[in-house]
């Protein structure tokens, strides 16, 4: 017996928006999207520096603050999202260029 089959694949988690604060980023969320996630990610990159995109844990209430980086760097943005049946579901890609601090 397939013990997940009751277990509804994930939905991809949708960037709502992406302000700078200092030479930060604040990352916000659509409400409601993301369902049927038990883990929600939110990955960078930093174009130049890194060469794999790194992770953070998504903090859906607040958003999440990333950073700091520096002025003209360009910053990958994307959600990651899984379950027990489906183990990554990516959002859309995102590319941010990081301007003077606000």
């Amino acid at each position: 017996m397939d013990t997940e089959s009751g277990t509804a694949p994930p939905q991809v988690l949708e960037i709502a928006g992406v302000t700078q604060e200092g030479l930060s980023l604040r990352v916000t969320y659509v409400p409601d999207t993301g369902k049927h996630a038990t883990v929600l990610e939110l990955d960078y990159l930093v174009e130049g520096v890194q060469a794999d995109f790194l992770s953070v844990p998504v903090t859906v209430a607040t958003g999440n603050l990333i950073g700091p980086f520096t002025q003209g760097q360009i910053v990958r943005l994307r959600t990651d999202v899984g379950n027990s049946r489906d183990h990554s579901e990516l959002g859309p890609e995102q590319a941010i260029t990081i301007g003077p601090a606000v």
